[in-house]
């Protein structure tokens, strides 16, 4: 189903009705939406994971001249770009995937630039919430060992940006303590909004995740009803295809079930819910 992204402005607001008041094909609509901003989401900050290591094993320039990334759908392929901290409007190096983001087949390249028109919109973006994160106004919510990742998407004209807590920790995923950022195109800023309550941290306490067959948890409804984009970039950041691993949310009226193998997403009633 074609993804609408004021459709999924007005679905992410969709606050507390009564789960008789959406049918099964509006509960599949909603799913078709979330999907595509997950995976949307999750191409970006996995094109930045990897690219950032092929980034790195190449680069022989000092660490502290690299003033960040983004990443974005570039015709059939995706790209990351790498800006310099003097001059924040060059690219100092920039990496290819034309075929699927794969280690093995992204293209590195080292030559200094400025940035496309492009590229100005996504880092003007980029800058715009990391100021953000970085003001003591009391919205953004900070941990101990924990740092934000910034993905700035745009859809036609609409344009967002996801802050999502990572941790250098081995074998955690964290879901929550992220949020959605919606600007204009002087990127102002138009809404912004805490996708969870709080931070949850899940250490399945193994060696490795190949094992570890999912998470569960639970979302409150003043902030979400279903299962967020964020939700599923970190299940599939974490839990790749191929692991046999799902995420379930849980709200009081809709239970949300994203299988990861199978990139598929379901979302039926709370049969457990209290009229």
């Amino acid at each position: 189903m074609k993804f609408t992204p004021f459709l999924f402005i007005l679905l992410l607001c969709f606050k507390t009705q009564a789960a008789d008041k959406l049918s099964k094909d509006q509960l599949a609509y909603i799913a078709d939406s979330l999907k595509a901003e997950g995976l949307m989401l999750y191409n970006s900050e996995h094109c930045s994971w990897v690219a950032s290591d092929l980034f790195m094993s190449s680069y022989t320039g000092s660490q502290e001249d690299i003033g960040g990334y983004c990443s974005y759908i570039d015709g059939s392929g995706m790209k990351c770009i790498f800006t310099s901290k003097p001059y924040p409007d060059s690219v100092i190096g920039t990496v290819i995937f034309k075929d699927g983001i794969d280690p093995e087949t992204g293209i590195v390249n080292l030559q200094h630039r400025v940035l496309t028109a492009t590229e100005q919109q996504y880092v003007g973006m980029r800058r715009a919430v990391q100021q953000m994160t970085n003001a003591s106004d009391g919205f953004f919510k900070y941990y101990d060992n924990c740092n934000f990742n910034i993905a700035p998407l745009i859809t036609g004209d609409y344009r967002r940006v996801y802050v999502i807590t990572s941790t250098a920790k081995e074998g955690v995923i964290l879901y929550g303590n992220d949020y959605k950022i919606t600007l204009d195109k002087d990127n102002k800023v138009i809404e912004k909004k805490a996708l969870h309550r709080t931070l949850l941290p899940i250490d399945p306490k193994e060696d490795t995740l190949e094992n570890y067959k999912g998470t569960v948890h639970t979302h409150i409804s003043e902030y979400n009803l279903f299962i967020t984009p964020t939700d599923i970039c970190t299940s599939m950041l974490y839990m790749p295809p191929g692991s046999g691993n799902s995420c379930v949310t849980v709200s009081k009226d809709y239970i949300s079930i994203w299988n990861c193998d199978a990139a598929t997403l379901v979302i039926v009633p709370n049969p457990g819910k209290k009229e």
